[in-house]
């Protein structure tokens, strides 16, 4: 993890916590601002298995390869999610505002319904996995549109092929890999700016495949999760903030539409000209709005 606080003792604390194929350096146009408020101590942490942190396996799951019972799926949980209460531990944190983005927003939920006595405020940033899955003719329906895509990428989700994976078996070739999606991703971004990025991301994700495999275990084809998120919005005791781009590929729709199953105060957020990655894309409004929720 990495931490930044203001000159002023910090009181109160706020964790980012990054999502899949990511780790803590994605924060890094937004860490100054968000470190600068007064009261506060910021950290950005890499989840276990992923980025920098140390390349524990995943639990076995015996027979059950295809992560379908309640067992499985909550060993797969707690493989994150303990991990990141014994890293609050450690540090010393007693509560904290938990953000999470994307894969990271669906692990901090989960984390926030095991530990709610440790969490104040939960944000959740472009969060993967709120929605139900749709019905079988919905699926079949997209995968209409490019069958021959549609196969091959559901062939190798099954198949736990990762972004990553395909980074370490070009080899050498990996770093060109990570250069043709981060230009297309990020194309206005400056090119030392942009080196430094491609750099970073491909020697996170060029270490041995750990946590990145956690997610075929919790997701469906699709990036539908086994659990969603909207099935245990009531269960949520603490105000919850959903955050996202304006030109997001995750439907804010799935969180708004349930607003009114929360026990808790919550509300949904947009960041103007902002994307998936709204951190990157905005930096400085993504910035707004999480110290607006801050200051509460």
């Amino acid at each position: 993890s990495a931490s930044v606080a203001a000159s002023t003792p910090p009181k109160r604390v706020l964790v980012l916590a990054h999502g899949y194929g990511a780790g803590l350096g994605f924060f890094y146009r937004c860490l100054r601002a968000l470190g600068e408020q007064a009261g506060w101590r910021v950290f950005a942490i890499d989840w276990l298995g992923m980025a920098g942190s140390s390349r524990t396996p995943l639990p076995s799951l015996g027979k059950d390869t295809a992560c379908e019972s309640e067992e499985s799926l909550d060993a797969t949980e707690a493989y994150y999610v303990d991990s990141l209460e014994a890293w609050r531990e450690r540090v010393g944190v007693e509560r904290m505002t938990l953000l999470g983005h994307s894969f990271g927003g669906y692990l901090a939920h989960r984390y926030a319904l095991k530990y709610p006595q440790r969490v104040d405020h939960l944000i959740l940033a472009s969060p993967a996995g709120v929605p139900e899955s749709p019905p079988k003719e919905v699926l079949d329906a997209m995968g209409a549109e490019r069958p021959w895509l549609f196969s091959v990428f559901t062939r190798l989700w099954l198949a736990g092929v990762t972004p990553q994976s395909l980074i370490r078996w070009a080899g050498p070739w990996g770093g060109h890999l990570t250069r043709v999606y981060t230009r297309r991703r990020f194309p206005l971004m400056a090119v030392d700016e942009l080196t430094v990025f491609e750099d970073y991301l491909s020697a996170i994700s060029a270490g041995r495949g750990a946590g990145e495999f956690g997610f075929m275990r919790l997701f469906q084809p699709g990036v539908f999760a086994k659990r969603p998120i909207v099935r245990t919005f009531a269960r949520l005791t603490m105000p919850t903030t959903f955050i996202y781009g304006t030109e997001d590929w995750m439907d804010w729709r799935a969180a708004a539409d349930h607003l009114d199953r929360f026990s808790a105060r919550s509300q949904v957020m947009m960041v103007d000209k902002a994307g998936h990655h709204l951190y990157m894309d905005n930096p400085e409004a993504f910035s707004a709005a999480i110290i607006s929720v801050m200051r509460r």
